[in-house]
């Protein structure tokens, strides 16, 4: 018996030798910051698992205890989506007070969230953009056709007409869909995009065709089921980017069986903790990605079972300190790409939950024109006088 007493005794000092370093390992409390829960719970889980003769050989539980502590004080104040679009707005008015051309995702972030932007900040975007069209002749690139893609989805955010800029019609240089594809599928998604957020209609002579768009999109799905730029393994960012390209179409029959597949595929990736990564990263940006395609499809995260961490985890990513969105938790400041990323998810988020159109159907920023009086009516509409579609009255592009 006392054989096995020193067995068991020697076996249980091994255990609390191991836990205890583990307990050493931890950041100090000094050092610990928000992005260590994770380490201290799982040590504080360890801790629970052991019987109480193994825990009263645990010579540092006292520093566990105080992690445990700090870790409470250290908890993020809790905000909502809106709260968080609200700052992030602040937070790109802040940084680019002088909007131009490169600047699009930040001025789609600002103008499909509502967000009360300074006196004339749009025009001075438009104004400078304007003067950079001309400055290039209208080719705004050789080989990166996401450019005029972009520079479509901030103008009709606005209400600005991409088919007269300065003179130059940004969406017919879409017309060659060669060119539109050249650097990738990313470039079919937002050529895709680009042509359905005022309905666009392209020249007769346009080898760009939204049939060709949709078709080239799904020749690229892949094995697994999603999407990825290059290779066999899906990607998270290029298969949601994917879906919100192709989600005005999902009435047709070989889209919808695309989309849910890569809907499905998305879940299957998801992270224990609800996030996503991209290229072995877990970051804001893939998570804001499969957020925006989410919504895109009138899907709630937060009420679809199998993504309903999704929003809590890009949330991680808010930085208090200055009111944008960090890449990875890492970091202590923001960064601008997920800051935008992030920013328009919100904006989609919300409009979802306002009851608003989509994210890229800018159908409510097109004025329309008022309507011819009928034969034997005298009205005619006042001067400068035209109506707005109420986001409830707007319709997605049809193919």
């Amino acid at each position: 018996d006392e054989l096995v007493n020193k067995e068991n005794y020697f076996t249980a000092l091994k255990h609390a030798q191991e836990l205890d370093q583990q307990i050493a390992n931890l950041p100090t409390v000094e050092t610990l910051q928000w992005t260590n829960k994770n380490e201290v719970e799982q040590v504080a889980t360890a801790y629970e698992a052991l019987t109480e003769e193994v825990q009263a050989l645990i010579t540092n539980y006292d520093k566990l205890e105080t992690l445990q502590k700090r870790l409470i004080e250290l908890q993020p104040t809790v905000i909502t989506t809106e709260q968080a679009y609200n700052t992030v707005g602040n937070y790109i008015t802040s940084i680019v007070p002088n909007p131009k051309f490169n600047n699009e995702w930040f001025i789609l972030t600002l103008a499909r969230g509502n967000y009360s932007v300074p006196t004339d900040y749009y025009e001075t975007y438009y104004n400078n953009v304007v003067a950079y069209v001309k400055s290039v002749d209208g080719n705004l690139h050789e080989r990166k056709y996401t450019e005029y893609s972009r520079l479509i989805l901030a103008l009709t955010a606005i209400g600005k007409d991409p088919t007269n800029v300065g003179g130059y019609n940004l969406v017919e240089k879409l017309s060659d869909f060669d060119k539109v594809v050249w650097q990738g599928i990313n470039g079919a998604y937002y050529g895709l995009i680009a042509l359905d957020t005022w309905g666009f209609e392209l020249p007769e002579t346009a080898t760009t065709t939204r049939e060709k768009s949709i078709d080239h999109i799904l020749s690229k799905q892949l094995a697994d089921g999603g999407f990825a730029l290059s290779g066999t393994k899906s990607d998270p960012d290029m298969t949601a980017m994917a879906i919100q390209s192709l989600a005005p179409y999902y009435n047709q029959e070989d889209v919808k069986v695309a989309i849910d597949t890569a809907v499905n595929t998305l879940a299957t990736m998801q992270l224990a903790n609800g996030g996503y990564g991209s290229w072995d990263v877990e970051n804001a940006e893939s998570a804001a990605q499969v957020i925006t395609a989410l919504v895109s499809l009138g899907i709630d995260p937060a009420k679809d079972a199998r993504f309903n961490k999704v929003i809590s985890n890009v949330m991680t990513y808010y930085s208090e300190t200055d009111g944008g969105f960090k890449h990875v938790l890492s970091e202590t400041t923001s960064n601008g790409m997920a800051t935008e990323q992030v920013g328009y998810a919100l904006a989609a988020y919300n409009r979802l939950l306002n009851g608003q159109s989509s994210l890229y159907n800018m159908l409510d920023t097109k004025l329309v024109a008022p309507e011819q009086p009928k034969p034997g009516e005298t009205e005619k509409p006042k001067p400068g006088e035209t109506e707005q579609p109420k986001p409830s009255e707007t319709e997605k592009p049809k193919p």
